[in-house]
């Protein structure tokens, strides 16, 4: 609870539980039939969806360094960057980039223990279903080096479990 001498705290919006706008789903509809912009073209428009929220946005082309064509590209409303998606806030009421409406990705929050853990089951889970009288088989169609590989890397992951659990035994028994 906020009050004298206790900062308030925000909790964290992460980006997987806000609506993105990606341009692939918005470009078709702001260009006309027939139309190709060129480098250095700003495009603008209306962003109306079925949920009820009504925002302008601006799609910027530019001239893409390989392939000679062009790269279009949202200019935030917020801070006027260039980004390839802008999310919706909360309410439905703003629309900007990730780093204007503070987003953080779920996954930065998880702790170095958990961390390992979900990629141990991960890179087991590749390795298909374990055998208690075979142990640990190839699964059909995975190349012996590839296997190799992830069973290396399974054991990586598994010694740094081990150590952040001896870190944490440590600090619970010495205080």
């Amino acid at each position: 609870m906020p009050g004298p001498g206790r900062p308030f705290r925000r909790r964290r919006v992460y980006v997987e539980d806000l609506r993105m706008v990606r341009l692939r789903d918005v470009l078709p509809g702001l260009l006309r039939i027939g139309t190709k912009p060129g480098p250095g073209e700003l495009v603008e428009g209306r962003l109306v969806g079925s949920a009820g929220f009504d925002f302008m946005v601006a799609v910027e082309f530019r001239a893409a360094p390989r392939n000679g064509g062009c790269v279009a590209e949202f200019r935030c409303p917020v801070c006027f960057s260039r980004r390839r998606a802008l999310f919706i806030g909360r309410g439905q009421r703003r629309i900007g980039c990730r780093g204007c409406l503070r987003l953080v990705y779920r996954s930065q929050g998880i702790d170095p223990l958990a961390r390992a853990e979900a990629q141990v089951r991960k890179l087991r889970a590749r390795l298909g279903p374990f055998d208690w009288f075979v142990g640990i088989k190839k699964p059909r169609g995975m190349w012996w080096s590839t296997f190799d590989d992830l069973e290396q890397r399974i054991g990586e992951q598994e010694d740094r479990v081990v150590a952040l659990l001896d870190d944490r035994w440590r600090l619970l028994k010495h205080g």
